[in-house]
Protein backbone atom coordinates (compact mmCIF):
# COMPACT_ATOMS: atom_id res chain seq x y z
CA UNK A 1 0.00 0.00 0.00
CA UNK A 2 1.51 3.19 -1.19
CA UNK A 3 1.65 6.26 1.60
CA UNK A 4 0.12 10.06 -0.16
CA UNK A 5 3.48 11.69 -0.75
CA UNK A 6 1.58 14.64 -0.93
CA UNK A 7 -0.12 14.25 2.36
CA UNK A 8 3.43 13.43 4.08
CA UNK A 9 5.23 16.76 3.20
CA UNK A 10 2.24 18.93 4.60
CA UNK A 11 2.40 17.03 7.87
CA UNK A 12 6.00 17.01 8.20
CA UNK A 13 7.46 19.61 6.39
CA UNK A 14 6.09 22.54 8.60
CA UNK A 15 8.04 20.85 11.80
CA UNK A 16 10.79 20.44 9.98
CA UNK A 17 10.90 23.56 7.68
CA UNK A 18 11.95 25.61 10.64
CA UNK A 19 15.50 23.81 11.00
CA UNK A 20 17.50 26.41 8.69
CA UNK A 21 20.40 26.72 10.74
CA UNK A 22 23.79 25.62 9.38
CA UNK A 23 25.91 23.01 10.90
CA UNK A 24 28.45 23.91 13.57
CA UNK A 25 31.90 22.88 14.07
CA UNK A 26 31.73 19.38 15.82
CA UNK A 27 35.26 18.81 17.22
CA UNK A 28 34.45 19.80 20.52
CA UNK A 29 31.24 17.70 20.77
CA UNK A 30 32.08 14.55 19.00
CA UNK A 31 33.67 11.31 21.10
CA UNK A 32 37.36 11.73 21.14
CA UNK A 33 38.05 8.25 20.71
CA UNK A 34 35.52 6.50 18.77
CA UNK A 35 33.06 6.86 16.12
CA UNK A 36 30.69 4.55 15.98
CA UNK A 37 27.26 4.30 18.39
CA UNK A 38 27.50 1.75 21.51
CA UNK A 39 25.52 -0.91 19.39
CA UNK A 40 28.06 -1.22 16.62
CA UNK A 41 27.01 1.39 13.55
CA UNK A 42 29.45 3.75 12.49
CA UNK A 43 28.55 7.48 11.94
CA UNK A 44 28.77 8.93 8.32
CA UNK A 45 31.42 11.64 8.07
CA UNK A 46 28.26 14.58 7.24
CA UNK A 47 27.44 13.47 11.38
CA UNK A 48 27.74 16.82 13.06
CA UNK A 49 25.45 19.16 15.06
CA UNK A 50 23.04 22.57 13.70
CA UNK A 51 22.11 25.74 15.87
CA UNK A 52 19.31 25.42 17.78
CA UNK A 53 16.13 25.33 16.19
CA UNK A 54 14.12 29.03 16.63
CA UNK A 55 10.76 26.91 17.36
CA UNK A 56 11.93 24.65 20.53
CA UNK A 57 12.48 25.30 23.98
CA UNK A 58 15.20 23.64 26.40
CA UNK A 59 13.56 20.18 26.77
CA UNK A 60 13.90 16.94 28.55
CA UNK A 61 15.38 13.92 26.89
CA UNK A 62 13.05 11.07 25.74
CA UNK A 63 11.51 8.87 28.60
CA UNK A 64 13.77 5.16 28.25
CA UNK A 65 12.25 1.86 28.28
CA UNK A 66 12.92 -1.52 28.17
CA UNK A 67 14.72 -2.97 24.71
CA UNK A 68 13.00 -6.40 25.18
CA UNK A 69 13.99 -9.56 24.06
CA UNK A 70 13.03 -9.30 20.44
CA UNK A 71 16.70 -7.09 19.67
CA UNK A 72 18.29 -7.87 16.42
CA UNK A 73 22.01 -5.99 15.81
CA UNK A 74 23.48 -4.89 12.53
CA UNK A 75 20.20 -4.16 11.29
CA UNK A 76 20.39 -3.83 7.27
CA UNK A 77 20.54 0.05 6.20
CA UNK A 78 17.34 1.12 4.87
CA UNK A 79 14.02 3.68 5.24
CA UNK A 80 11.43 1.21 4.06
CA UNK A 81 11.13 -1.62 6.57
CA UNK A 82 8.36 -3.17 4.36
CA UNK A 83 8.96 -6.24 1.92
CA UNK A 84 7.33 -7.90 -0.83
CA UNK A 85 4.47 -9.66 0.81
CA UNK A 86 4.17 -7.70 3.99
CA UNK A 87 0.95 -7.76 4.92
CA UNK A 88 -0.33 -4.69 7.25
CA UNK A 89 -1.73 -1.27 7.82
CA UNK A 90 0.99 1.12 5.67
CA UNK A 91 2.44 3.15 8.41
CA UNK A 92 5.06 5.93 7.93
CA UNK A 93 6.97 7.40 11.63
CA UNK A 94 8.41 10.85 10.36
CA UNK A 95 10.60 13.36 12.91
CA UNK A 96 14.28 14.45 14.24
CA UNK A 97 16.56 14.06 16.25
CA UNK A 98 17.53 16.72 18.51
CA UNK A 99 19.59 17.80 21.30
CA UNK A 100 18.16 18.84 24.90
CA UNK A 101 18.96 22.51 23.56
CA UNK A 102 17.14 21.74 20.39
CA UNK A 103 19.81 21.42 17.95
CA UNK A 104 19.34 18.81 15.64
CA UNK A 105 21.52 15.75 15.30
CA UNK A 106 22.68 15.36 11.80
CA UNK A 107 24.02 11.83 10.96
CA UNK A 108 22.39 9.96 14.36
CA UNK A 109 21.05 7.00 13.86
CA UNK A 110 17.91 5.19 14.54
CA UNK A 111 17.45 1.46 14.92
CA UNK A 112 13.69 0.38 14.39
CA UNK A 113 11.89 -2.58 15.00
CA UNK A 114 8.60 -4.30 15.27
CA UNK A 115 6.44 -7.23 15.26
CA UNK A 116 4.44 -8.04 12.49
CA UNK A 117 0.75 -7.58 11.64
CA UNK A 118 -0.23 -11.16 13.22
CA UNK A 119 2.01 -9.94 16.63
CA UNK A 120 5.22 -12.46 15.22
CA UNK A 121 8.61 -10.90 15.76
CA UNK A 122 11.28 -12.35 12.52
CA UNK A 123 13.81 -13.34 15.36
CA UNK A 124 16.19 -15.06 12.35
CA UNK A 125 15.93 -12.15 9.82
CA UNK A 126 15.18 -8.75 9.19
CA UNK A 127 11.83 -8.61 8.41
CA UNK A 128 10.27 -4.99 9.86
CA UNK A 129 13.72 -3.89 11.18
CA UNK A 130 16.30 -1.23 9.72
CA UNK A 131 18.50 1.52 10.65
CA UNK A 132 19.33 4.66 8.66
CA UNK A 133 21.06 8.25 9.81
CA UNK A 134 19.58 11.65 9.90
CA UNK A 135 19.74 13.89 7.05
CA UNK A 136 21.52 17.24 7.38
CA UNK A 137 18.90 18.67 9.24
CA UNK A 138 18.38 15.90 11.85
CA UNK A 139 15.30 14.63 10.24
CA UNK A 140 14.26 10.71 9.80
CA UNK A 141 11.56 9.06 8.16
CA UNK A 142 10.47 5.25 8.29
CA UNK A 143 8.30 2.98 6.45
CA UNK A 144 6.65 0.33 8.38
CA UNK A 145 3.31 -1.64 8.98
CA UNK A 146 1.51 -0.86 12.10
CA UNK A 147 2.27 -3.63 15.04
CA UNK A 148 -0.74 -5.71 16.41
CA UNK A 149 -0.90 -6.44 20.17
CA UNK A 150 0.65 -9.72 21.16
CA UNK A 151 0.83 -11.24 24.71
CA UNK A 152 3.96 -12.87 25.35
CA UNK A 153 5.68 -14.43 28.39
CA UNK A 154 2.15 -13.77 30.07
CA UNK A 155 2.36 -10.00 29.16
CA UNK A 156 0.07 -8.23 27.31
CA UNK A 157 1.24 -5.69 24.61
CA UNK A 158 -0.34 -2.32 23.19
CA UNK A 159 0.95 -1.83 19.40
CA UNK A 160 4.54 -0.17 19.47
CA UNK A 161 7.40 0.46 18.01
CA UNK A 162 11.11 -0.05 19.12
CA UNK A 163 13.56 2.42 18.26
CA UNK A 164 16.84 2.51 19.38
CA UNK A 165 19.27 5.91 18.63
CA UNK A 166 22.39 7.35 19.48
CA UNK A 167 24.21 10.80 18.10
CA UNK A 168 27.91 11.57 17.89
CA UNK A 169 27.44 13.64 20.70
CA UNK A 170 24.75 11.84 22.49
CA UNK A 171 24.06 8.94 25.22
CA UNK A 172 22.41 6.15 23.51
CA UNK A 173 18.59 5.72 23.78
CA UNK A 174 16.75 2.96 23.63
CA UNK A 175 12.88 3.06 24.01
CA UNK A 176 9.45 2.33 22.54
CA UNK A 177 6.22 4.66 20.71
CA UNK A 178 2.92 3.88 21.02
CA UNK A 179 -0.46 4.49 19.35
CA UNK A 180 -3.23 6.79 20.45
CA UNK A 181 -6.43 5.38 21.01
CA UNK A 182 -5.41 2.06 21.57
CA UNK A 183 -7.79 -0.03 23.95
CA UNK A 184 -4.81 -2.04 25.34
CA UNK A 185 -3.19 1.12 26.09
CA UNK A 186 -4.71 1.13 29.45
CA UNK A 187 -3.69 -2.56 30.55
CA UNK A 188 0.19 -2.53 29.16
CA UNK A 189 2.53 -2.28 32.14
CA UNK A 190 5.06 -0.62 30.01
CA UNK A 191 3.11 1.88 28.34
CA UNK A 192 4.09 5.92 28.60
CA UNK A 193 1.72 8.29 27.26
CA UNK A 194 4.90 10.79 26.91
CA UNK A 195 5.52 8.33 24.34
CA UNK A 196 2.86 8.51 22.14
CA UNK A 197 3.25 9.12 18.43
CA UNK A 198 0.91 12.30 16.49
CA UNK A 199 -1.13 10.15 13.79
CA UNK A 200 -2.70 11.36 10.76
CA UNK A 201 -4.62 8.70 8.74
CA UNK A 202 -4.77 9.07 4.99
CA UNK A 203 -7.77 8.66 2.63
CA UNK A 204 -5.70 5.38 1.40
CA UNK A 205 -5.91 3.56 4.39
CA UNK A 206 -2.18 4.51 5.45
CA UNK A 207 -0.95 5.83 8.44
CA UNK A 208 1.37 8.65 9.21
CA UNK A 209 2.84 9.31 12.95
CA UNK A 210 5.29 12.06 13.81
CA UNK A 211 7.86 12.03 16.88
CA UNK A 212 10.85 14.10 17.95
CA UNK A 213 13.07 12.44 20.10
CA UNK A 214 15.24 14.30 22.21
CA UNK A 215 18.71 13.12 23.77
CA UNK A 216 20.65 13.44 26.30
CA UNK A 217 24.48 14.60 26.37
CA UNK A 218 27.16 11.59 26.01
CA UNK A 219 28.82 11.26 29.46
CA UNK A 220 33.01 11.41 29.33
CA UNK A 221 34.18 8.79 28.61
CA UNK A 222 38.00 7.59 29.98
Amino acid sequence: MSLNRRRLIKCVGGAAGVVTATAAGGAAWLFAKTRETDHGYAYPESAGLLAPTPACKDSAATRAQTQGPYYTPNTPKRANLRESGTAGQALLIAGRILTTDCRPVAGAVIDVWSCDADGIYDNKGFTLRGHQFTDAQGRFRVETIKPAPYTDFGISRTPHIHVKLQGPGTAQLTTQLYFPGEAGNADDSIYDERLLMKMTALEDGGLIAEFDFVLAAATARA
